[in-house]
């Protein structure tokens, strides 16, 4: 089993990310041994991932439809926004942008709805 390195050691060159612990890395499901970091910006990132599927469910075409949308949104999990992790010195501008543009990709492609 892979176990990311401790990452409480490293220089301060990161400007917009965060160490995370050996332990939360591993809850949110790490593969990697590299050290973990996590965006300041992940309350940004939340935002941007509740708009796009806001914006999804005012186009679904039926109840079941807009239902199904409101059940979830993929990026969010108890240890913080996935996109937090994968781009975590993204400036706070281009992390809602790309967040944005991934949740509605990731819901549209998962969900399959009908859009009016």
């Amino acid at each position: 089993m892979f176990r990311p390195r401790d990452t409480m050691h490293m220089g301060s060159s990161f400007l917009h990310s965060t160490p995370i612990s050996v332990e939360t890395a591993i809850q949110a499901g790490v593969f990697t041994t590299l050290p973990a970091r996590k965006s300041k910006y992940s309350d940004i990132a939340d935002q941007a991932a509740r708009r796009a599927q806001r914006v999804l469910q005012s186009h679904a075409s039926d109840d079941q439809s807009k239902e199904a949308l409101g059940a979830t949104v993929p990026s969010l999990s108890p240890v913080g926004n996935i996109f937090a992790y994968l781009t975590p010195e993204a400036l706070p501008e281009r992390m809602s942008v790309y967040v944005y543009l991934s949740e509605f990709g990731i819901i549209y492609d998962g969900k399959c709805i009908c859009l009016q």
